[in-house]
């Protein structure tokens, strides 16, 4: 059960960032991105996969 909630929890996670983040965005409009937009980016996902958000 607890296995089953934490994937829920990553998924919804993931998928927000996903709709709302500018440089999945510019990936997905077939634009150039940066070093510094993907560092961004992997920062992003750190920090909301490692926060209290997804954590049980």
């Amino acid at each position: 059960m607890l296995k089953e909630e934490y994937r829920q929890r990553v998924e919804g996670k993931v998928l927000e960032i996903v709709k709302t983040h500018p440089t999945i965005a510019a990936i997905r409009n077939g634009e150039a991105v940066t070093d510094l937009q993907l560092v961004g980016l992997e920062r992003t996902l750190r920090q909301e996969l490692h926060g209290e958000n997804v954590q049980l």
